[in-house]
């Protein structure tokens, strides 16, 4: 993406972003004050505003300042084939909103929400969110469409009263989570919903009341090496559930461990698990 001043009739230059870029280069601050919203946006736009020879979103990384706070009064809008490198850094909100959404850009290359859009469209590829910390949301993640190499890493949810909402995720991967704080009753950490296929979820962990739930017909999921403790519930399943792995998952003081009471279809591997 880059901007092409012209300087006569004939003669111009371009001016041209490489990516990884940075929220300060668009205005954000980063000191848990002024709100950062708009500024991360407008860096996820700005990489997106360049089409390549297949007719794509180019995308890139946006990087974050290690050890920065910040503050998202708004939300996030995430597209394809972008990378949100938190990089140690937190994103922190007013308690009461959403942190990151899936997104598409439409033909005026403005940053629209797909969450209510038709099913398999406007889908999100080659999205992910690593290495940080999201803190003080409703819902950390509301994700609708994101699949085909999507990814989220390296992340701790902290007083998020849920750390994702996913509708329609398939062919993605999940390590290295932890969600702790902030719990309502039936809200669950990680909620799958609405045909949620093929993802991998390792090392997952969630300190809350209720851990992790898939609905509206989950299929091809790996649970592998995660963990629940101290709540309610730490895994629930409703509605078809097939080809689910569990591996060496760890449930310590926690009143149910496998809640399949909603369970019309189900075909389950329990492989090693610690209750």
């Amino acid at each position: 993406a880059g901007t092409i001043v012209r300087v006569s009739s004939e003669y111009y230059w371009e001016r041209v972003i490489h990516t990884p870029i940075y929220p300060e280069m668009f205005g954000a601050k980063g000191d848990n004050v002024s709100d950062d919203t708009q500024a991360i946006n407008s860096a996820i736009k700005c990489i997106c505003s360049e089409i390549t020879s297949t007719n794509n979103m180019k995308g890139g990384v946006i990087e974050f300042s290690p050890n920065k706070i910040y503050k998202i009064s708004g939300k996030i809008l995430l597209p394809s084939n972008v990378t949100l490198n938190l990089n140690g850094a937190t994103l922190n909100g007013i308690g009461t909103n959403i942190c990151i959404e899936s997104a598409y850009i439409n033909n005026s290359l403005s940053l629209v929400t797909n969450v209510g859009q038709p099913n398999e469209s406007k889908i999100v590829k080659n999205a992910s969110v690593l290495n940080g910390k999201i803190t003080n949301f409703d819902i950390g993640l509301n994700f609708f469409n994101f699949c085909h190499g999507g990814q989220l890493s390296n992340i701790l949810f902290d007083n998020c009263v849920q750390s994702w909402v996913m509708s329609r995720c398939f062919l993605i991967k999940i390590e290295n989570i932890t969600s702790k704080d902030a719990n309502i009753s039936n809200r669950y950490a990680y909620h799958f919903g609405e045909s949620s296929n093929s993802i991998l979820i390792e090392k997952v962990s969630a300190v809350k009341d209720y851990g992790f739930k898939f609905t509206g017909g989950c299929s091809a999921i790996s649970i592998i090496n995660c963990a629940a403790e101290g709540g309610n519930v730490a895994f629930k399943f409703e509605n078809d559930c097939l080809s689910i792995t569990i591996e060496n998952a760890y449930i310590e003081a926690t009143k149910k461990a496998f809640d399949l009471s909603g369970c019309s279809e189900g075909y389950f591997n329990f492989t090693g698990n610690y209750l």
